[in-house]
């Protein structure tokens, strides 16, 4: 990338492996699995592992988060 304006053309989309909650007030929660081997071998030793972790984007990371679409590009969502 050589200058803004590539940047500013790309397209930006959210890959369909990554799960992610919106709630009432628009806030992005983005799920993280945890399903590394040995997360999994301690779940069946009884340990309380979350199987996600979760991570809760604030007010504007949630609305950038919201805006991808696969279409549009940086310049065209201001």
């Amino acid at each position: 990338m050589s200058s803004n304006d590539e940047i500013l053309n790309m397209i930006f989309k959210i890959s369909s492996k990554i799960d992610y909650e919106v709630n009432k007030d628009e806030t992005v929660t983005i799920l993280e699995k945890q399903d590394h081997w040995i997360q999994n071998l301690f779940r069946k030793l009884k340990f309380k592992i979350p199987m996600y972790k979760k991570i809760t984007l604030d007010k504007y990371g949630s609305y950038i988060f919201l805006q991808i679409d696969g279409k549009k590009n940086c310049q065209r969502n201001r």
